[in-house]
């Protein structure tokens, strides 16, 4: 029989937790790790829910803006949440609505509202659609857009200032954009030149002002400025990427964006602006990541990239210095036990 990790218990103040928690969902049991920081390194991993996802390997994990939740969505019908506080998972709530495969989810800024990008929906042949969300009651019932392309949804995202949401798709034109308030707007019109490709990670920097995704054809990565619409469309990265872009971040500043791509370094990072787009590359860990890219995201204060890809350990994470990559963390010490799918830290 299966058995999952149940660490040592300890006990800690919300006054005296450490800045970060780093949560990474799994390709085997127990489905999901959450290790605590320690400022500078890994520490102990929390102990495991008492109710492990019950629906295969969760493709992606998303943290509420409150901090009070998290969810991950399930390899085949539907998504698991949990109550989360500073000592770790707390009481589960009741799945969502029945689906096929979730690849990215995301809370609201507002925290009142779950979207998740899917490979095939159970009712109705869309990329996306939304849950209303209460921390004290969980999913409510499921929003779709009124028309929207079909395909497989691979990811999703919303501009921080909550007035739009984004979705990654298959199928033509491989990115879509709605207004946002509370549910599904009207649709943007598409970008006069588009990815071209099936697009598989997508976020807005912080000040909701441009819009960066990673497609699976080069150039790979591509971006523009934001404006109620797509707007202009900035020049490719005088330094190519490599292969397909599965993930992409921007530091809390926006002045960076992180790329985990297919082939090698696998981890890259160029300065950015929202006026003029992609700048320089910076040079590439000197500690290279081992495997291809999944996912990759900063750490709340600037200081930290990790990344989940093929090849043990699974979870890297390096320093950032403020210009470029430092060092890399030493690996915790209980390591994930399987592979990584999806990457988030918890700040406080």
């Amino acid at each position: 029989m299966a058995t999952h990790h149940i660490p040592p218990m300890y006990s800690y103040s919300r006054e005296s937790v450490a800045p970060y928690d780093i949560v990474v969902t799994l390709q085997a049991s127990p489905w999901i790790y959450a290790y605590r920081w320690t400022g500078s390194a890994f520490g102990e991993v929390h102990t495991s829910p008492t109710n492990l996802p019950v629906d295969g390997t969760p493709p992606c994990v998303a943290i509420a803006p409150n901090k009070g939740s998290i969810v991950c969505g399930g390899a085949n019908s539907t998504s698991t949440a949990y109550k989360w506080r500073a000592r770790g998972f707390g009481q589960e709530f009741t799945s969502s609505d029945t689906y096929f495969i979730a690849y990215d989810i995301a809370y609201s800024p507002a925290g009142d509202h779950i979207v998740t990008a899917t490979g095939l929906d159970f009712v109705t042949p869309t990329a996306w659609h939304s849950n209303p969300w209460s921390d004290s009651t969980g999913f409510g019932t499921a929003a779709y857009p009124a028309t929207d392309v079909g395909g497989t949804g691979y990811a999703t995202a919303f501009a921080p200032d909550g007035s739009a949401v984004v979705a990654g798709h298959s199928l033509s034109p491989y990115v879509t954009v709605r207004a946002w308030s509370g549910g599904f707007g009207a649709k943007f019109s598409d970008p006069a030149s588009g990815p071209g490709a099936t697009v598989r990670s997508v976020r807005f920097n912080p000040s909701s002002d441009a819009l960066v995704i990673g497609a699976e054809s080069t150039p790979y990565l591509h971006g523009w400025k934001w404006a109620a619409g797509f707007s202009t469309k900035y020049s490719n990265p005088a330094d190519a990427l490599p292969g397909a872009v599965r993930g992409v971040s921007f530091s809390p500043s926006g002045a960076w964006v992180v790329i985990a791509t297919t082939a090698s370094p696998y981890l890259m990072a160029y300065a950015f602006s929202q006026s003029s787009g992609f700048g320089a590359k910076v040079a590439d860990p000197a500690d290279a990541v081992p495997g291809a890219g999944k996912r990759v995201v900063f750490a709340p204060g600037e200081n930290y990239v990790a990344i989940v890809h093929e090849g043990s350990p699974f979870l890297s994470v390096y320093e950032w210095t403020g210009v470029g990559f430092g060092s890399k963390v030493s690996n915790p010490s209980d390591l994930p036990p399987t592979g990584c799918t999806d990457v988030k830290w918890i700040g406080y």
